[in-house]
């Protein structure tokens, strides 16, 4: 996971010395580390909606007449959000997988 994931959303604490990355800290069982990715991929899914929204919104604010359009940070700040989503998707199918889980069924529509 890059940084702006990890800041997303952060792993259970481990002891002093332990690596917090997934896959690095045998402290945390897969099973927490499965609930950790929902988390923050359901995070993530608010998150990239929200911004979504908002773009949605400015543009038909621009149509009608009443406002500009998305700024360009709105822009890439929704494209990174969808990044991290997916990432976190991908991480989250990947764990379940790992561990042979198949609670995934009822997660959010995945960002194609």
């Amino acid at each position: 996971m890059s940084a702006y994931e990890t800041s997303f959303c952060p792993f259970p604490e481990s002891p002093p010395g332990n690596d917090n990355r997934p896959g690095k800290n045998m402290d945390v069982s897969l099973d927490e580390e499965l609930t950790a990715l929902e988390a923050c991929s359901t995070t993530a899914t608010r998150a990239r909606e929200l911004a979504q929204n908002r773009i949605v919104s400015a543009f038909r604010s621009q149509l009608e007449g009443a406002g500009p359009g998305p700024s360009d940070a709105q822009v890439q700040s929704f494209a990174r959000l969808a990044l991290v989503e997916r990432a976190l998707q991908k991480e989250l199918r990947s764990v379940a997988e790992l561990i042979g889980v198949d609670r995934l069924s009822a997660a959010p529509e995945t960002i194609q």
